[in-house]
């Protein structure tokens, strides 16, 4: 929507989730457009990499009454999203607590997993293990295990297999995760 009112933000920003682009979207939803005003929301390591000129000058487009409301009710249907979504991991930490306490609580011991992690693992997998005969069986259910596909030794694919794109997508946020803290594990 801002890219067709000529806002380029998103050019000069990392990612459209970034405090800085959402607190731009939250200003024209209240309908402020002045760009001298924008730009006051902008973080500082953004306006200093880029400049200050560039940043105001993507800031520069036509936004009627029309675009504000759209706008408005976009980013209102972004927050309903999102509370739901809130909604949605507080019942499952329910649950869990409930039908599950020591395996949620044992697999928040392990380094980059958390509770939202601990849920989603535990709603991916389960609790039995006994479904997987070894390590490699689960880590290549989640599809982080690489293809051997090999013919008179040359080799033609190493890439990670299909699985279920949840599970993986969580080991590797949680792997991420542990890679970066104090007492990660050698």
């Amino acid at each position: 929507m801002l890219q067709r009112c000529n806002i380029r933000l998103s050019n000069y920003v990392s990612n459209v989730d970034s405090k800085s682009y959402k607190a731009v979207v939250r200003a024209f939803s209240q309908g402020i457009t002045a760009p001298e005003e924008l730009v006051k929301l902008i973080h500082g390591r953004i306006i200093n990499h880029h400049g200050i000129d560039a940043i105001t000058a993507s800031l520069k487009g036509v936004v009627s009454l029309a675009e504000i409301d759209m706008i408005s009710q976009l980013r209102d249907e972004l927050d309903m999203a999102e509370a739901h979504k809130e909604k949605c991991q507080v019942r499952m930490l329910e649950i869990c607590e409930r039908e599950f306490p020591e395996e949620l609580k044992r697999l928040q011991t392990i380094p980059g997993i958390k509770e939202r992690a601990a849920t989603s693992l535990i709603a991916e997998i389960g609790t039995d293990m006994n479904k997987f005969e070894t390590a490699n069986h689960l880590a290549s259910w989640s599809g982080l295990k690489p293809r051997n596909d090999e013919s008179n030794k040359k080799i033609k694919s190493r890439s990670i297999t299909h699985g279920n794109v949840y599970l993986r997508k969580t080991i590797i946020e949680c792997a991420w995760a542990a890679s970066r803290t104090k007492e990660q594990i050698q």
